[in-house]
Formats: structure tokens, sequence, C-alpha cells
């Protein structure tokens, strides 16, 4: 993945969860992949 990159994520309507209910509306969501320059503990 880049960094500074806004990614996005869809699962769409009709989709089934393993109990067979169905999704009644598209699913979105985005999330932003930023860079870590240092790291300490």
């Amino acid at each position: 993945m880049t960094s500074n990159t806004t990614y996005t994520g869809k699962v769409i309507t009709g989709v089934k969860d393993i109990n067979g209910n169905v999704l009644q509306t598209d699913y979105i969501w985005t999330f932003l992949k930023v860079q870590v320059t240092s790291f300490h503990l």
C-alpha cells in the first residue's frame, strides 16, 4: 500500500453473511494509509 493515500472499500447490496442475512444497502468505507517515520518503545 502506498503511503499518504486514501483507499475505499465497498460491499454491495445482496451479499449474504454465513447465516443467510442479506445486506440491504451498499457498505462503503475509506481509510488513509499514513507513513510512519519513527517508532519508539
